[in-house]
Parts: C-alpha cells; structure tokens; sequence
C-alpha cells in the first residue's frame, strides 16, 4: 500500500526556498535523497560528510533529507531539508 487512498485534504505549497531552488535546476534536473531516520542513525557523520562531498560535485541539485546533521558545509547545488 502506497498510502491512504481515501485522503481527501489539499497538499500543502511547497516553501519558496524549495521552489527556487528547483527552479534554479535548469536541464540538468534534481535528485531527492532520503536515507529514512533509520538509516541516519548508523550511518557516521563521516559517511554523512563523504556523501555532502559527493552530492556537491553532481550537475543535478539535491534535496536532501537530514535527520539533526545541521553543521554540514552546504554546497550551491545542495538543499537540506533538515527534520
């Protein structure tokens, strides 16, 4: 099951920082990367700091889901979308 199929309320408008940011994209696109709050918690803040490194050399923008890694040195190409 993919979810509620009964849900009937309205989605929220994405926040404009977002909406500029995809925007912003051009033809090279983006990529959403979300590990889940599981896998954040096992990966090392190493890993985490590898895979910033790695995301921030792509052509494609990142959305990237964190769980409480704040102090991430963000790259242009690089959203955080912290939880």
């Amino acid at each position: 099951m993919v979810g509620p199929i009964t849900v009937q309320a309205k989605p929220n408008p994405l926040p404009l920082d977002l909406v500029d940011f995809i925007n912003s994209a051009g033809e090279n696109g983006f990529i959403i990367a979300s590990f889940g709050s599981y896998a954040q918690t096992i990966i090392s803040k190493a890993k985490i700091d590898i895979m910033a490194s790695a995301f921030g050399k792509l052509k494609q923008k990142v959305i990237w889901k964190l769980k409480g890694n704040s102090d991430l040195l963000a790259s242009a190409n690089i959203f955080i979308k912290l939880k």
